[in-house]
């Protein structure tokens, strides 16, 4: 009897993104969408709301895109949760949150990346 050819089986990469975070006690539900803009009306990899404690990163990234993404508006809620936007402009804000992100993407794993 000849064994038939079998192909490997090749394990996916995939990125899985919590459904939600808990950050000094306030829940941020974390969702998908197609379409991410700002006031500007320019198109975005994700973005946060403080108010609806809501994450929201586009579809369409790549899995490094993703990860940086969700650690990065991670990143901005963790600032505002803390009381850190009391402190600095948007725009510091903006670079250390992307700096931070990319730093920590390179030194750690991430329990849900």
């Amino acid at each position: 009897m000849r064994k038939k050819d079998v192909k490997p089986k090749v394990k996916k990469e995939s990125t899985k993104i919590p459904t939600h975070v808990f950050i000094n006690g306030s829940r941020y539900n974390i969702v998908r969408a197609w379409v991410i803009k700002n006031d500007k009306g320019e198109a975005l990899d994700g973005d946060v709301s403080f108010h609806e404690k809501k994450i929201r990163l586009a579809h369409g990234l790549t899995k490094a895109e993703l990860e940086e993404t969700f650690l990065h508006e991670y990143i901005h809620a963790f600032n505002y949760e803390f009381g850190l936007y009391n402190f600095i402009t948007p725009e510091v804000d903006e670079v250390l949150t992307h700096q931070l992100a990319k730093e920590l993407l390179k030194s750690f794993k991430i329990k849900y990346l």
